[in-house]
């Protein structure tokens, strides 16, 4: 806290000058412009120094941002002006007294140590190192005086730490708007891991007891009255079992979802929603980790635009903000490795619920029938 205080009166300092300079650089402009008459050298050394002062200043602050594990959507794009920075040094100035921010900070980081992981293993790693980093930090502020907090403290109270971003996703995402939701994932993700943001995201996490599991969506049934033809390149037919998960390579599968967003899901799993209508408008999918001589394009059907190119891995098909929906699509590997694996997926329709399961290329979906694509699993296996 004493170094906060000392760097804002050094930005006093700094602003009590900017006026009387900015007057005389003003004057030294129009005679410039005027009269031809280049600025003196003293004004140009004053002014060189004004700057060096205040970039020495900003990195102070930055460097104060970046001890307390600021998150980094809470840091501006740009200070580039002497009140700008004085408003950020504020920022990370404590609310309330030493002894009750150092409770508070304690407190919040107790509560991440009671985070639970509801799954299977893939962020149980992530979750131990995320715990192993609040440890760190708990001990670091448990043993330090209430005078002379660190900055981290200060940083975890006001909601700028990464472990809150974490906090907030388990506790909050029933009321997170689609922004929000997208910059604290972007934290976790960035900080502990993507494994660790999508468990959250899926409300897979819980404290405590107290479970935030994911509630059931509501079953979806197939009429009974549809005839559905034979597989063909063009067509779906519902009703398959899932395959064998021996083998797996991981996917990360990001969908554009019909009024809430975009959301990250794993492989095996729907990536969109069920049973409460909303249509998905867009995908990207990539490794979780790269494959050597493994790559994978795919393709989507748009409404009232027909297939979209094919489209390599990480890179979006669809649309945003059309309200257009996704019809069908298809996904296939590539490389030379691509003829040791096989990729799989499978998709879930509006009135129709889920299809086949299909694979290496073929189509899923139904061409000119206006049937809403709700959600998609995809997978690999090798061969």
């Amino acid at each position: 806290m004493l170094a906060l205080e000392t760097l804002l009166q050094e930005l006093s300092t700094l602003a009590s000058s900017y006026t009387s300079l900015g007057t005389r650089l003003s004057l030294a402009a129009g005679e410039l412009s005027n009269l031809g008459t280049p600025p003196s050298a003293s004004l140009l050394e004053e002014a060189s120094r004004y700057q060096q002062t205040f970039e020495r200043l900003r990195n102070r602050a930055l460097g104060l941002a970046k001890e307390a594990g600021l998150a980094a959507g809470a840091v501006p794009a740009n200070l580039v002006s002497v009140r700008e920075l004085e408003a950020f040094v504020r920022s990370l100035m404590p609310v309330g007294s030493p002894e009750t921010v150092q409770q508070q900070a304690l407190s919040l980081v107790d509560r991440v140590l009671a985070i639970r992981y509801n799954g299977s293993s893939d962020a149980q790693a992530a979750l131990t190192d995320c715990h192993n980093q609040a440890r760190q930090v708990r001990g670091l502020i448990a043993t330090s005086s209430a005078m002379n907090l660190p900055q981290v403290a200060i940083s975890l109270v006001k909601g700028n730490h990464p472990l809150c971003a974490l906090l907030s996703l388990v506790d909050e995402a029933d009321r997170l708007d689609d922004d929000r939701w997208v910059q604290l994932e972007d934290t976790v993700a960035r900080s502990f891991g993507r494994s660790l943001a999508v468990a959250a995201s899926r409300r897979k996490l819980q404290i405590g007891g107290s479970s935030i599991a994911s509630p059931t969506a509501a079953p979806t049934t197939a009429p009974t009255t549809q005839s559905v033809s034979p597989l063909t390149a063009s067509d779906v037919v519902f009703g398959a079992n899932m395959p064998s998960t021996t083998g797996a390579i991981a996917l990360e599968v990001t969908v554009h979802v019909g009024g809430i967003g975009d959301r990250t899901f794993s492989d095996r799993e729907f990536a969109g929603t069920q049973g409460e209508s909303r249509a998905l408008e867009g995908m990207t999918i990539h490794f979780q980790q790269p494959i050597p001589g493994l790559g994978i394009r795919y393709m989507g059907h748009l409404e009232n635009k027909g297939d979209t190119p094919w489209v390599g891995e990480g890179e979006y098909v669809g649309s945003r903000g059309e309200n257009r929906r996704l019809e069908g699509f298809a996904i296939e590997l590539t490389g030379p490795e691509a003829d040791r694996y096989q990729i799989s997926y499978q998709g879930h329709f509006a009135r129709y619920g889920d299809s086949n399961i299909v694979k290496n290329g073929e189509f899923c979906g139904l061409r000119g029938e206006g049937l809403r694509l709700e959600a998609l699993k995809v997978w690999i296996d090798r061969q």
